[in-house]
């Protein structure tokens, strides 16, 4: 990405919001997982936006500390210190990888040290969401689809979480966020290349376990057989559900630029059929499973409040291979037909809308992905806040998708934003240096929130 100077309208120009932060609402939240490799901020996002505060913003790390990025204490100390910079009351929304692994590969070091982050964020007087393990159902992270590893752990981290916060427990709420379901259960193959951690079946480990990932007992671990009831810790070990639910395109491979059908997002989340050939939106539903009175008998009760965990609609601008423009057998950019107002209008429309929250009255937030990147064949913007820092060859472009979501928002009265806190002066923008350690999901990689928080039982004061 291209490095571009961050944004330094004062956040004192925005809307004051009359919401409380310390009492659950029935409405939506508003938050951002903004890009802090392209210096992304949280004021750098609301200046873009210049409407009012979100309600939270998200970082990440991994708790192995193998990957090669900052330091743990470095990145959580930091992003306190732009929560602080944001003069408003936002909420944090942690995401913490065990890239180690499961089981004996997370120490009790590993759970001290991921508990003095939260704490750390807690003694700043924020709420704090931690989103552990992400997208467990997938094949890209090495913690993935190993359902029986992944609920003994999760079990185990969160007791030990719980427990050691005591009395500040409730001001922390735990997310259980698998990705969504549609492509599941993304086998090795041509087109997913790179890293994959399928079970492999030439191994007696790996036979094993595909017969417990094969819940439809078919003899096969495809499609058709359960992504998330297998997965599932819990209802005692769990405060939120969530999903990773993205938009690319009509039809693989993702090069054009479409205009997402009203009914996609609902398809997804509750695993409908496309209508579209060749084409699946999942084949079980996600929401009634968690979110509703009806439940799962002897595995969840339901009426967990659901978060968004993170979204975005890509628009391919650029070929990944810059060849591609020159070299005579492809356009020289991908297809655009389309503008990017119509593309990510037409994704956050389909859900943000009174009607569908009405239907779906658990949903309480939602996670925008604020990156623009290469995936695959194609460069792609999946920002709708207005495009991290690294957005100067097309920064007219983003701008009108900006203003376009305000615009909506102006019309959303269901949208809980953050409050401008009391502050001798306007914040100030602090560039970021720390790499993420973000790593791509076959929907995508992490997001950036926005409307979130209306916690669950002992955690529905935050």
């Amino acid at each position: 990405m291209i490095a571009t100077p961050t944004p330094s309208a004062p956040p004192s120009s925005l809307i004051p919001s009359n919401n409380n932060n310390t009492k659950p609402h029935s409405k939506q939240r508003s938050g951002a997982w903004y890009d802090r490799n392209s210096s992304d901020t949280p004021s750098a996002v609301n200046a873009r936006l210049g409407y009012r505060p979100l309600n939270f913003f998200q970082t990440d790390y991994d708790m192995s500390g193998k990957k090669p990025f900052k330091p743990k204490p470095e990145i959580v100390d930091e992003f306190i210190v732009q929560l602080k910079e944001s003069n408003s009351d936002a909420s944090a929304y942690l995401t913490v990888y065990p890239f180690q692994g499961l089981g004996d590969n997370i120490t009790d070091e590993h759970l001290r040290d991921t508990l003095a982050r939260i704490k750390a964020v807690i003694a700043t007087g924020r709420k704090v969401f931690v989103r552990f393990a992400p997208e467990m159902n997938g094949s890209w992270f090495s913690y993935g689809q190993r359902p029986t590893e992944f609920k003994e752990t999760w079990r185990r981290c969160i007791q030990f979480w719980r427990q050691q916060l005591g009395a500040d427990a409730s001001k922390a709420a735990f997310i259980w966020a698998p990705n969504s379901g549609n492509g599941y259960p993304w086998p090795k193959d041509e087109n997913n290349p790179g890293e994959n951690y399928s079970p492999d079946a030439t191994t007696q480990e790996g036979k094993a376990l595909i017969q417990t990932l094969d819940t439809n007992t078919n003899g096969k671990f495809d499609e058709l057989d359960d992504p998330y009831l297998i997965y599932y810790p819990g209802d005692e070990y769990v405060d939120w559900v969530g999903l990773s639910i993205y938009a690319y395109g009509t039809k693989y491979p993702w090069e054009t630029n479409d205009i997402a059908p009203p009914n996609k997002f609902e398809g997804i989340l509750q695993g409908r059929e496309s209508g579209i050939p060749n084409t699946s939106w999942g084949h079980y539903p996600f929401y009634t499973y968690f979110c509703t009175e009806a439940g799962v008998p002897n595995i969840t009760a339901g009426n967990k409040p659901f978060i968004l965990a993170e979204t975005g609609v890509a628009y391919h601008f650029a070929w990944a291979n810059q060849s591609w423009a020159t070299d005579g057998n492809h356009p020289s950019t991908p297809i655009q037909d389309t503008t990017r107002v119509q593309v990510k209008q037409s994704w956050w429309r389909s859900f943000l809308n009174a009607e569908f929250l009405a239907k779906y009255p658990q949903f309480k937030a939602a996670c925008f992905f604020e990156f623009i990147k290469p995936e695959e064949t194609t460069v792609r913007d999946f920002a709708s806040l207005g495009g991290a820092p690294g957005s100067d060859g097309f920064k007219a472009s983003v701008s009108e998708v900006s203003a376009a979501f305000v615009e909506d928002a102006k019309k959303m009265p269901f949208v809980v934003w953050g409050n401008v806190a009391q502050s001798s002066g306007p914040a100030t923008v602090s560039p970021s240096t720390t790499g993420s350690s973000a790593t791509k999901s076959s929907s995508a990689y992490v997001g950036i929130v926005w409307p979130l928080l209306a916690w669950a039982a002992t955690v529905a004061s935050i």
